[in-house]
Formats: structure tokens, sequence, C-alpha cells
């Protein structure tokens, strides 16, 4: 793909958003930018200026783009703050964007308030006991006592950024809740938080340990794509949002991102961006391109491409059944397929003939009747969406809590990027189904090329810096191996389980760096046709702990694994052999 593959709105006509009142004197500018879209809607005005300076927006619903054609919103060094009262419970997006066709953003960035209601705060431990735990605020000012301690993620000493050899991650009661049983301040500075401390592991919490406590995570964001094409973002710079970047789904296709950044702003002293993933693609009908973008220091994943799963059924009729769990979109004309709890194909598809709600569950009713041989606990994914092509190239990741790039979909091409201390993986191609999550449809052809991989996976997440897997709640244990060590991890949600069935199949890693990190370099499983050519491997810098597989790839219920002029720098924090199979 190229960027001539995107269409471009034709600026034909353009109006100022000065004329509907937005400026920078203004404590919001809400009312006036929905005005100035609806009016270039209504009159076919291509392009809606705004001037460069600092715009305050007072969010309650967000700023809609629907149901538009060829426009451009240009912008360039516009700064647009928001606020929104949202409980970490409720989510804000600013900007929805639905069923548009050639459509561009240009030039401006987005921000949160932080000083009406910061969106992380970094702490110190000063004291640990079996019940409560002592945090130092290090920033200036107090936390407001009506942010909540979602979470408390261990981070660097010196760059307070993600990441830190034996640092963990504590949250107790969910994405949206208090993780401590209480709290209560000791002076202006000092925070006391209530748990069965006694309980953790020993790595939490250690006195003079830094961690960043969030106080927002999924709470909508800066940008949502539903059925939307050709949408293009040039040069957008996202500072700050509680949740994510951007989140597309629906069927939208064409997208493209140019110098699309997520980073810490240089006028303001702060620890994270956007408080979930940078970029998510929860389904779509594919052709993304990211050129030259930098992501960083979110709280969750940089980019995440996947299709949306469902695991288990509940049969009501011959043809009609209800999902038990998953976040499955279904309309009417859906082709759907249904998979063996293993993953393997079960022989079954069907298009949805009717979709039937009574408030609490939805319906599916098939043209086809269910065949005996689909079980309650098989796998459900809907065809009508096809997150593929895409294509990263020359993008930054990097400093990031979770992983660099979750690449869940077909046709994928992964060149000339760099990962630098991811906590995670730096990238992570994987397929599974659970009751708690579930996502990504497996992947075939995929190129990992000419990138390196600095410092990821550095807290030791037990995975790798390229992990391959699939999690599934029954199969084959994942510590089922004959290798003493092969890998510690469990998959997501806990579902510690993985299949033989090649979910991944055409994959294809050449001219890529690894370089220090704690655990395996890859870890291989349920595939079919894997090449490893022409990769160096280096870890010339000991660690407090080095792991026995330290640099080492793991290979397992896989076929047709070829390796070619691989180097393993010599080392003594490196195992050897540097490739274990286990197939």
């Amino acid at each position: 793909m190229t960027n001539a593959d995107f269409e471009q709105p034709t600026i034909r006509n353009e109006i100022s958003a000065d004329v509907f009142g937005m400026h920078t004197e203004s404590p919001d500018n809400t009312l006036a930018l929905k005005k100035a879209i609806a009016y270039c809607k209504e009159n076919h005005i291509d392009r809606l200026t705004i001037s460069p300076g600092i715009y305050y927006f007072e969010i309650t619903h967000s700023i809609e783009l629907n149901d538009i054609e060829n426009f451009e919103i240009y912008a360039p060094n516009a700064r647009f703050i928001f606020f929104s009262p949202i409980t970490p419970k409720e989510s804000i997006i600013f900007f929805k964007i639905q069923k548009v066709h050639t459509v561009k953003l240009t030039g401006f960035s987005i921000d949160w308030d932080c000083k009406k209601a910061p969106l992380a705060s970094l702490v110190q431990v000063k004291q640990r006991t079996d019940t409560y735990v002592d945090f130092s605020y290090m920033q200036e000012g107090e936390i407001p006592d009506s942010a909540v301690f979602i979470t408390t993620n261990a981070v660097n000493s010196e760059t307070y950024t993600p990441g830190v050899e034996g640092g963990r991650e504590y949250n107790q009661n969910g994405n949206t809740a208090e993780t401590f049983i209480k709290r209560e301040r000791i002076d202006d500075k000092t925070y006391r938080c209530y748990q069965d401390i006694g309980s953790l592991n020993t790595l939490f919490f250690n006195p003079g340990t830094y961690h960043l406590i969030r106080h927002y995570m999924y709470n909508g964001g800066a940008f949502y794509l539903n059925d939307c094409t050709h949408v293009t973002f040039d040069q957008i710079t996202i500072f700050g949002v509680p949740g994510f970047g951007a989140v597309i789904g629906g069927h939208s296709s064409y997208i493209y991102f140019y110098k699309f950044k997520i980073t810490l702003p240089d006028f303001e002293k702060r620890y994270i961006t956007a408080t979930a993933d940078g970029i998510h693609i929860s389904q779509s009908n594919g052709h993304f391109l990211f050129e030259d973008c930098d992501l960083g220091y979110q709280g969750d994943d940089c980019i995440n491409i996947h299709d949306s799963v469902a695991t288990g059924i509940q049969k009501t009729g011959s043809n009609a059944f209800t999902l038990r769990h998953g976040n499955l979109c279904v309309q009417n004309g859906d082709l759907l397929e249904f998979r063996n709890p293993d993953l393997s194909p079960s022989g079954f598809r069907s298009q949805v003939q009717n979709l039937r709600s009574d408030g609490k569950n939805t319906e599916i009713i098939l043209q086809d009747a269910l065949p005996d041989c689909i079980s309650e606990t098989c796998v459900v994914y809907n065809r009508a969406f096809h997150s593929s092509p895409y294509e990263i190239r020359n993008c930054y990741f990097h400093e990031t809590r979770a992983r660099g790039v979750l690449a869940q979909a077909d046709n994928g091409l992964i060149e000339n990027c760099t990962f630098y201390r991811i906590q995670g993986a730096a990238i992570q191609i994987e397929s599974g189904a659970s009751p708690a999550w579930s996502e990504g449809t497996g992947v075939d052809n995929l190129i990992i090329r000419n990138n390196k991989m600095i410092e990821c996976d550095i807290n030791d997440w037990d995975k790798g810096v390229l992990y391959m897997s699939t999690f599934l709640p029954t199969g084959i244990p994942i510590r089922n191996t004959k290798y003493e060590n092969p890998t510690t991890t469990v998959g997501d949600s806990g579902a510690d389980y993985r299949t033989a069935y090649p979910m991944f199949t055409n994959i294809t890693i050449e001219n890529n760096l690894f370089k220090e990190y704690p655990r395996r370099a890859m870890i291989l499983t349920s595939f079919d046709d894997v090449h490893l050519k022409n990769n160096r491997f280096e870890n010339d810098v000991t660690r407090k702990v080095n792991n026995p597989e330290r640099g080492s790839i793991w290979a397992a219920y896989g076929k047709n694994l070829e390796e070619e002029n691989n180097i393993f720098k010599p080392s003594p924090y490196m195992k050897m052999p540097y490739i274990e199979k286990d197939l």
C-alpha cells in the first residue's frame, strides 16, 4: 500500500471556525465547533479551517462527524484541550466519526485538562506492611481526593517510564474500581492505601520503588471511527486522553495514519498519554497504513489489530442460539463460522437470517440448522469482518505499559520500525477465546522485517519479545513441554491452554535485531510455515536475574519451521542451544 491508495478530499471551498465563535479566549468551544461542522455538512463546504492556538472544551457529548463526504478539518498548530466530569465508570469520546467517506484531519493536537483531573500520578513507596502501603506523591500539588486508584504499575526510577526489572502491576478490583480497600491522606504528600499486602509477591511495593497510579483506564478517548472509509489522520498528536487514542470498528476501511503521534507534552511534566491503547481496531474491513508514527507512554498496547470472537453458545432452537461470552457484532446477512473449542474448523458456516432481542439477550437465527457436531463450547467468528491488509512502516513504539503491536489479522507487514523499552512483547501474534476475553481469528501471511526491538519485555512479563500463541479455556496445558523452562507464561485472562491447530500460517520474520531482553526472544506455537531468516540476537548486559532461557527461541505445536542465517552473538547471558523445538 502507498498513500495513493487513500482518497483525499478535493478542496473547492472553505470556511473558518472563527465565524461560528470558536476562539482561544472562549472557556468552551464545544458548541462553536459543532455548529461549524453542521454548517459545512449542510452547505457542502469542503474544508473547515481553525487558526493556531489553544482551544478549551467542556465535553458532555461527543463532537460528531457523521454522514459527511469530501471534508477536511485543517488546523495546523491548534491544540484542543478537553475535560468532562466523568467518573472511572463512565466514558467520553472527543471526536465520534461515523459513516463518513474521504475525510481528512490535519495538524491539530488533542489533550486532556490534567489540571482539573490528572490521568495518572507518580508515587514512591515509603513503607510497606502486611496491611497497607504508604505512597509519597512525587508531583506538584496533591492527588485530588476524588481520584480513584485503579492500578499501580512499577516504573523505572530514573525515567519514570513503564518497565523495570522485577516490577509488577497491582490491580485488585477491575478497570473502573478502587484497587484498595480504603485509603487515607497522612499528610499533603503521603497516602496510606490498605489492602492484604502481606499475601502479595515480595516484588510488589518495595520501599523506594516508584509506581504510576492510573486514575482512568478505558474511559473513551480522542477518536472513535465506525463504518468509515478513506479517512486520513495527517500529523495529528495526542498528548493525553482518559482512554484510547483511537478506536476503529464497524465496517471501516482505508484508514491512513501519517505521522500520527501519541506522546508526552514538552510544556508540562507528565508520565502517561492515553490511559488505554494507542490505536485499537476491534473489527473492520481492513486496508490500514501506519507510516512514520510515534506512539509511546500509553497505559496499554500501542496498536492492536484484530477481529472479534465469541466463545460458547446457548442453543435455543434447531437454527437459533444466543452467545455466552464475547462482544461479537452481528447483523442480518452476516456469515458466521463455527470453530471447535480448539479453534479447528468445524466445517459449518451459515448466514444470519434474523435477530431477536428481549432487551437482555439477542437470539441469532441462522439460515441453516445447527448440526449435532456444534457443541455449546464452540467458538464463533463473524466473517463479515476482516481487518486486513495492514502495513506498519517506519514507526517508533516505546515506553508503553503493555505490548507494541498486536498483529492479530491476516496479510500484515511490519517493517523498519523501532520498539524500545516496551514493557511486554514488542510484537504479539495471538488468537484465542475465553469467558473473560476473546479476540483474533488467526493470522495468515504476516511479514516482520528490518525492525529493531531493544529492551522489550523489559520487566519479564513471562512471555517473549515476539510472542505467537493462543489462549483457550481447555486444550494443551501451556506448561506441557519436554523442556524445563520453556516459558512460565499463561495466556490472556488466565486461559492457560494452547492448541495444536495451526492458527498462524505463512509467517516471515527476517532481518530483525533483538537486543537486551530478559527471557525468550520468541515463543512460537500453533503454527505452520514459519520462516526465521537473518535475525540477530544480542544480550551483552547482565541483569539482576539472568533467566536460564534468556536469549533463546522456543517453538512448539507447529510444523515447517525454517531457520536460515540467524546470528546469536555469544554471551555469558545467552542460553545454548539457542533454538529449542518441541514440535
